[in-house]
């Protein structure tokens, strides 16, 4: 994990670029080929599933990067305690929030599968934080969802064959971070 949390913080402030679209040319021309379509499904997916509920619920946003679900959902109602492991992406979502106008929103730093919450939240979600998960985490990680959730949590999961999946291992193994993809028949044998 710790592998991971210096990835992020040091790519914190590119990372939302993901997001802002404040981009050089050939970074909005990388982000239309391999993320955007990604990026916007998974964050109009998971903001659809509970949109229609969330006014002055509580929800767990996992590994909020740059804090973009955080932020929406605050607007929308909810009491948001947003988390992750990366200090600058902490620093990030917490400057994103305050342009934002958005108050409503408790950070904290560290490892949601080191926590001990003892507080139990009506949604919670882990956006693309299965995709820096091994196996071996990824049952943790779902029993922990499963106990600190009231009402339904959601999890997206990297797709093992796509065209991207080659050029993001690659490019994230020459970072020095790793990463994990899924089948099917991998999800199916973890959720039974």
């Amino acid at each position: 994990m710790k592998q991971i949390e210096n990835y992020f913080n040091r790519i914190a402030k590119e990372f939302d670029l993901h997001y802002t679209g404040e981009k050089s040319f050939l970074d909005k021309i990388v982000n239309k080929i391999f993320r955007e379509n990604v990026l916007r499904r998974r964050m109009e997916g998971t903001i659809e599933e509970i949109k229609d509920d969330i006014k002055g619920k509580s929800v767990l946003d996992i590994g909020t990067g740059p804090g973009h679900y955080s932020i929406i959902l605050s607007k929308l109602g909810a009491k948001v305690t947003a988390s992750d492991i990366s200090e600058e992406m902490i620093a990030r979502a917490r400057e994103n929030a305050k342009k934002s106008g958005v108050k409503n929103i408790k950070f904290i730093t560290g490892n949601f599968l080191n926590s001990r919450l003892d507080k139990k939240y009506d949604y919670s979600f882990a956006i693309g934080f299965a995709d820096y998960t091994s196996r071996k985490e990824l049952e943790k990680l779902l029993l922990d969802m499963e106990k600190v959730t009231k009402k339904k949590f959601i999890v997206s999961f990297p797709k093992l064959f796509t065209f991207q999946t080659p050029i993001r291992k690659l490019w994230l193994y020459s970072r020095n971070c790793p990463v994990y993809f899924y089948t099917q028949h991998d999800l199916a044998k973890l959720f039974k």
